[in-house]
């Protein structure tokens, strides 16, 4: 959780940021590679500062967080690590280059999951052993990253841009809140349920989630391809190419709901084929979040035009509004219908933030309107 918080406050959003400037008219390599440095300096001069603050803050953040202040400053610079590779991967994503992409993605993923058995069970290094295994995959990687970086002559350049540095801020730190409230919104569930309802009903709300984990990796998959190409036809001039990205938006929305009617018909009968009958309470609970992951992937390909253009500020105000919706609804439907309470609330949270996100867009003219009736 804490790794989470101070990724959304020193990272600033930066692979956004850099992913965004691809796009706009003229930027060459040279410009790109001054962008990305200023970018990475900045996220730099923000951890030095987290750091400064650890050390003199030190002993109330370890209570709030109950974590002893070695892990503050550790996880200050594997938020960095991080920051790093998800820039680097950003590059590889807006460039249509997934083998890289996707190489170095199974290299981080294969990399944690060994030294975690390592720590855990050879070197009985317990919950340490864990957190040390994250630290050190995401420094080994956030290295080979920064070497590929230079490699492409894409970092590295010692210059000081002001301008590229308003720029970034001004993308990034309008996006604080949207992260923080979309953490809030993904994690708040079961913090209740597990308060009003016990353990033993969490255990079931979480095989529910773990299944629409699916879909969420689903879509972040299809998100990844489907941005870069979005970004290159709103980037265009020709008028007709800029409308059809909206009229193919249409199209795999007309998908998407076909799919989470039939999801939300079907997924209690396939939960309890896969976890068998002393879960099959998650059933229940399964058909709204998996039908509801998938209006988030709506949401996420609306979302990408106000990305587009730097309506960073609305997104955070839309993800506030609905993060308190989110809340108040959890408190009030949780204690009536219990897990199933948390699971009708995260679909209700994630069909009034597609919905208000699409109509503003719309209204904004951040999404072209191919029809006279939109």
């Amino acid at each position: 959780m804490y790794l989470t918080v101070i990724i959304a406050l020193t990272g600033l959003s930066i692979d956004g940021a850099t992913g965004r400037k691809y796009f706009d008219k003229g930027v060459n390599e040279l410009e790109m590679n001054e962008f990305i440095v200023s970018a990475i300096q900045l996220v730099g001069l923000f951890t030095i500062i987290l750091l400064i603050l650890t050390f003199t803050l030190g002993d109330l953040i370890e209570k709030l967080f109950e974590l002893q202040k070695k892990w503050l400053y550790m996880a200050a610079l594997t938020a960095f690590a991080t920051i790093m590779i998800r820039v680097r991967l950003n590059q590889w994503q807006i460039r249509n280059m997934p083998v890289p992409y996707i190489s170095l993605q199974a290299i981080l993923s294969f990399l944690n999951f060994a030294l975690s058995i390592i720590m855990v069970i050879i070197w009985l290094r317990g919950a340490a052993g864990r957190i040390e295994a994250q630290i050190a995959s995401a420094s080994a990687i956030a290295l080979l990253a920064a070497h590929s970086l230079s490699k492409s002559g894409l970092s590295w350049r010692p210059i000081w841009r002001p301008n590229y540095i308003r720029e970034i801020l001004k993308f990034g730190v309008p996006l604080i809140p949207h992260v923080l409230g979309t953490f809030l919104i993904f994690s708040f569930d079961r913090l209740i349920v597990t308060k009003e309802m016990g353990l033993a009903e969490t255990g079931k709300y979480m095989v529910a989630v773990q299944l629409s984990m699916v879909v969420t990796l689903i879509f972040d998959g299809i998100n990844k391809a489907y941005a870069p190409w979005l970004y290159a036809n709103l980037s265009n001039d020709e008028q007709e190419q800029r409308l059809s990205s909206s009229q193919n938006t249409y199209k795999v929305f007309a998908v998407i709901f076909v799919m989470a009617l039939v999801a939300f018909l079907t997924v209690p009968h396939i939960t309890k084929w896969i976890v068998g009958e002393e879960f099959r309470g998650a059933g229940e609970s399964a058909k709204f979040l998996v039908s509801g992951q998938m209006i988030n992937g709506m949401y996420q390909m609306v979302s990408n035009y106000l990305l587009f253009h730097r309506l960073t500020r609305t997104i955070s105000l839309i993800t506030i509004a609905t993060g308190v919706i989110h809340v108040l609804l959890i408190i009030l439907l949780v204690p009536i219908w219990g897990a199933v309470g948390a699971s009708v609330t995260f679909f209700a949270t994630m069909a009034v933030r597609f919905f208000i996100t699409w109509l503003i867009a719309l209204h904004l003219n951040a999404m072209p309107k191919y029809r006279n009736y939109f």
